[in-house]
Order: structure tokens, then sequence, then C-alpha cells
């Protein structure tokens, strides 16, 4: 039941933001227009971020066409990951309804619902570092199987690949 609770908060969270996506009529901003040029033209690597960034967008607008909406379309996805990916680490560590709250607290709080809507590295960035935060937690509880393992190394990695700032961690 918990487990219903949080899938179902965060599917109805990230269902509404898509839906203001598609409503808004805002157009895109600089830095938001600087990514979609880079995902013109897929690299390894920009000037100033990682490849993250483009490869998503390259994606969705592959997908949907070159509009605002899908340019942003995957930010909210991102954060609904992140937002399971939390529900996982307070379950490993305490129990199934710290997950939920976890994942309650991530999904709104507002920097998490303002970087919903823009499309930004900051949404790749948090959800690899939570899948890897989940991948740790796993590891650190007894697990001693290569998965957990890989996955934390593979997470890490990605979220290198979204903002270089994943170093600190």
């Amino acid at each position: 039941r918990p487990m219903r609770f949080a899938a179902t908060l965060v599917l109805v969270l990230t269902v509404l933001r898509l839906s203001a996506i598609f409503a808004t009529p805002l157009e895109l901003n600089p830095e938001e227009a600087q990514y979609w040029l880079w995902s013109r033209t897929l690299d390894f690597g920009y000037f100033s971020k990682p490849p993250m960034i483009a490869w998503a967008i390259w994606l969705t607008t592959a997908i949907g066409g070159d509009g605002e909406s899908w340019v942003r379309f995957s930010a909210p996805l991102f954060h609904a990951a992140a937002g399971l990916a939390l529900f996982g680490v307070g379950r490993r560590l305490y129990d199934d309804w710290t997950g939920v709250a976890a994942s309650a607290v991530y999904m709104l709080m507002p920097g998490v619902a303002l970087s919903s809507f823009i499309m930004a590295t900051d949404a790749p960035l948090l959800c690899f570092l939570a899948l890897g935060l989940l991948a740790y937690v796993t590891v650190q509880d007894g697990a001693r199987r290569l998965a957990p393992a890989a996955g934390l190394g593979a997470a890490l990695g990605l979220a290198m690949l979204s903002k270089y700032a994943a170093i600190y961690a």
C-alpha cells in the first residue's frame, strides 16, 4: 500500500507537470535554446556542459518535434525517477512510510516543482544522484552482488554526464 501511494503521488504530479508544460505559452529561455541547439549535433560534451541534456532533448524532440513542450518534456520525467528512487532509499533505510515521506518531500519541494518546468542540467543530475544513492544503500545493506555496485558506478557516471558538479558525490 505505501508503494502504491508513492507511485500514485509521483504519477499524478508528473502528469500535472507535463500537462502544464503543454499548456504554457512560454518560449524557451536562452539557456534552453542553447541546449536545444546542442541537441541538433550530438557530441560527448559541449563548451560548458556535459552531453546528457542535449541527449535528452534530442530524444524527446525526435519523438514529438521541436516545440518548446518537447524540449522540456524530460525534466518532469527525470524528477519522477528521482522521486521513486528516493522512495526506495527511505524504504531500505527505515520502512515503507519513510520512503513515501522521502518521495513526497522531494516531489513537493518548490525547487523541484520549478525545475520540472524548465530544461536544465539539474533534473538529470538529481535523478542520477538519487539512483546512485539507492544503489549505494543497496550495496551497504549487505547485498554483496555485482548489480548494485555496477548500478552505483553507472549512476555516478551518468550524473557526471549530466553536470560536472556530480564530482562532489
